[in-house]
């Protein structure tokens, strides 16, 4: 057993420090303000969002772009409140070309059918998607603007930030969240990406076409963003780029309750399985062995005492391991993580993971008031 735990370590120890390693080489994008020549249809389908709604359409009336380079097409997927109604309000207060559709359901993902709504209707060569609940920032337009001009990507992927909270429930996911962009960004260092969040994700039409957009995986409900990742990567070899940059970042909000944060989390990794990246696999199978291996500390020194010099040991490397994660992406957002903060989350990890990985492997999981079965 002890075998086991020195090799899962090791394991663990090896992936992290690669995907530091990738984060160190990815460089730091700064903007450098170029002539707007980027045209933008920034695409968001909603449900039931009409208490988020408001903020996200006061932050893209303050975007700092000129207004006839870029549209906003909102897609309502069967929506049951004022979702719509609020939309339709602002509209009438802006001069923006904001547009408001209905989706239209062909598959078994909601959210996939109504981005391909939006994609259809957009007039403009880049595709920007989004969620309601998102905030984006002033220079948001700007700097990927600028990006482009630079690097002639065909996909951006960029970071998504969750907004500061004080409870535990939202610490967790303000932490986590730092991990998941560590990886994202240390992934795309190696040359080797494998995650990127939809909620700041953009890429050409032209490309998007050529690919065939999302066939071929609307059998799942959820991968949007992954799935197109991998068929941009393979078609069009080193045009897959990440926006390292604070200063593009969208801002998201936590999860209010533990049990909606299990199916998110349940959401999220389903579509996991399903990828043909080994490294994704390869860093999956090292976070779930080390994590599943430290809950079981506690009942194997109930009668093998002796040895928990060894598991002392273990715990300390993946603890400093970790902090090392949680406080490089910190840093890079222009935020703190102190130690002692990051201890119960440490440990709530493991355990939510062990909650999380029965529902990963059904696929089964609640989604804005609708069930879902993952498919082969």
């Amino acid at each position: 057993m002890i075998y086991l735990y020195f090799f899962s370590i090791l394991l663990y120890s090896f992936c992290l420090f690669r995907l530091l390693l990738g984060f160190s080489k990815l460089p730091v994008f700064e903007l450098n303000s170029p002539k707007e020549k980027t045209k933008f249809t920034i695409v968001i389908p909603f449900r039931n969002e009409e208490k988020n709604l408001p903020q996200l359409l006061e932050k893209l009336s303050d975007i700092d772009y000129p207004s006839d380079y870029f549209e906003i097409i909102f897609i309502d997927d069967e929506s049951t409140d004022a979702s719509a109604e609020v939309i339709l309000q602002f509209k009438e207060k802006l001069n923006l070309p904001v547009f408001l559709l209905e989706n239209q359901r062909v598959s078994a993902s909601p959210k996939k059918d109504a981005l391909n709504v939006g994609i259809k209707k957009a007039g403009h060569d880049w595709i920007l998607t989004t969620d309601a609940d998102c905030l984006p920032q002033k220079n948001w337009l700007k700097i990927l603007n600028a990006f482009i001009q630079k690097e002639n990507p065909v996909l951006v992927c960029a970071p998504v930030l969750y907004q500061k909270g004080n409870n535990i429930l939202e610490k967790f996911q303000l932490f986590d969240n730092f991990s998941l962009q560590m990886v994202t960004m240390g992934s795309f260092g190696l040359g080797k990406p494998f995650l990127a969040n939809g909620a700041n994700f953009s890429f050409k039409q032209e490309a998007f076409k050529k690919v065939d957009g999302y066939s071929g995986n609307q059998h799942l409900a959820s991968g949007d963003d992954i799935f197109l990742l991998e068929k941009m990567k393979k078609t069009f070899p080193g045009k897959v780029k990440f926006l390292k940059s604070s200063k593009a970042a969208v801002f998201t909000f936590p999860q209010k309750t533990w049990k909606e944060l299990i199916h998110q989390r349940i959401r999220w990794s389903s579509k996991t399985f399903k990828q043909k990246n080994f490294l994704s696999l390869f860093i999956g199978f090292s976070v779930v062995l080390t994590n599943v291996l430290m809950i079981f500390i506690p009942l194997i020194l109930l009668y093998q005492r002796e040895i928990w010099i060894y598991f002392a040991g273990f715990m300390s490397v993946k603890f400093l391991m970790d902090y090392l994660m949680i406080q490089r992406a910190a840093r890079f957002f222009k935020l703190k993580v102190s130690l002692t903060s990051f201890f119960l989350p440490f440990f709530l990890y493991s355990i939510l993971l062990l909650l999380i990985i029965p529902g990963s492997l059904s696929g089964k999981f609640s989604w804005k008031e609708r069930s879902f079965t993952a498919q082969k």
